[in-house]
């Protein structure tokens, strides 16, 4: 719902957040970040990795490590 089908922040709840949602797609956000960084932001959301707190946290996913695993694979397809 916000960053989009293809991942560039274009989703449709995008129009009325601030700061935007990143475009995951973008190669220098992909290459600047671990499997694990982003796993961490999956699971502790914005705020809790020092950034947009529009990003939200899903901790319950924490016990759930091979659906944050498969979330950081979608995230990476954005960028192939």
């Amino acid at each position: 719902m916000c960053h989009g089908d293809k991942g560039k922040g274009d989703g449709p709840n995008a129009k009325v957040l601030q700061p935007k949602p990143r475009d995951l797609a973008d190669t220098g956000f992909q290459a600047s970040n671990t499997n694990e960084m982003l796993a961490k932001i999956v699971i502790k959301g914005g705020e809790g990795v020092g950034k947009s707190s529009t990003m939200p946290a899903t901790p319950e996913l924490e016990q759930k490590p091979e659906v944050v695993k498969e979330l950081v694979e979608i995230i990476r397809s954005f960028a192939r």
